[in-house]
């Protein structure tokens, strides 16, 4: 089975943080979010921790995001499918200022305009419900 995990990056502008991988995997996407495949001995959230340590150099802590759900994507250009566990995690970060040692730069972007990016696969559902999950945090934050 193919697993990945995935962390979804959002700020308070309700922008979310793509990785830019047009020159270091030109026959898959163009961005992504952060994170990677499950090794064996691992569950989705160990995944997690090790990505985001590898690809930002961030230490993140199960009480710092939160479980979305998973979202089976077939990825375009294998013709495989996979099981995705996508995770939140907020930032106070307003502009790049994250090391992405994996992609060629980082960069947040509005939901319109991530929705018109090229993934891996198509993540239309996936960026709806991460938009409407943004803006419900961010009612309750402000409910408080």
């Amino acid at each position: 089975m193919n697993i990945v995990s995935m962390l979804v990056i959002y700020n308070d502008d309700f922008k979310i943080l793509l990785q830019d991988r047009k020159n270091i995997k030109v026959v898959w996407e163009d961005y992504s979010f952060f994170g990677g495949h499950l090794e064996s001995w691992e569950t989705p959230a160990q995944t997690l921790k090790r990505e985001i340590k590898e690809e930002l150099n961030i230490d993140i802590k199960p009480t710092e995001y939160q479980f979305l759900g998973i979202w089976n994507k077939n990825v375009y250009k294998t013709g495989k499918n996979y099981d995705i566990y996508f995770y939140l995690y907020k930032t106070d970060k307003l502009q790049q200022s994250f090391l992405d040692r994996e992609g060629s730069w980082a960069e947040f972007f509005d939901m319109a305009t991530a929705k018109k990016l090229r993934f891996v696969a198509d993540f239309a559902d996936v960026l709806d419900f991460i938009d409407l999950k943004i803006k419900n945090v961010f009612c309750n934050t402000m409910k408080k």
